[in-house]
């Protein structure tokens, strides 16, 4: 019978446990809607409403009475999918700030990845210009040895 089922059927806000804290809102977003649901005044209106006991209707209230009847079952139907909504925007929000949290790992990696990599070409780049600066000493060496040689050479002839 309806009077078995008018039983209210309120869940408290959906709160997530984090480690070493207390049991809190997942976020200000999830808390600021599910308060707008479980407003004090509402969710007492709400138990009120389905708490009370329907008397028999008189005759010509039976239209009355049904529409009542269909009201409170529609609001009973209001407040589970409510917990059951406000629960996937938990699991949704969750998912984001996860999906969050390894982006920005990624992007750290990649900052550091790029890092290494201009230390590297930096290194590089001092190094061949230092294997460049003897060359050129080697070249300019080789090149006065040679017109010394020439000079030789042309002396003795």
């Amino acid at each position: 019978s309806f009077k078995e089922n008018a039983e209210p059927q309120l869940a408290p806000m959906v709160e997530v446990q984090e480690e070493g804290k207390a049991n809190q809102p997942a976020s200000a977003t999830i808390s600021g809607a599910v308060g707008m649901i479980e407003d004090d005044a509402f969710v007492e209106e709400c138990t009120k409403a389905l708490s009370q006991k329907l008397k028999p209707p008189k005759v010509g209230n039976e239209e009355l009475y049904e529409s009542i009847r269909s009201l409170r079952t529609c609001l009973k139907s209001f407040m589970s999918r409510k917990d059951v909504f406000v629960s996937q925007c938990v699991t949704v929000e969750q998912e984001l700030v996860s999906r969050n949290d390894q982006l920005s790992k990624h992007v750290k990696s990649l900052e550091n990845a790029k890092k290494a990599s201009e230390s590297q070409h930096a290194e590089r780049e001092q190094d061949f210009k230092k294997k460049l600066e003897m060359a050129k000493a080697r070249s300019q060496m080789t090149s006065k040895d040679l017109d010394e040689r020439l000079d030789r050479v042309f002396e003795a002839e």
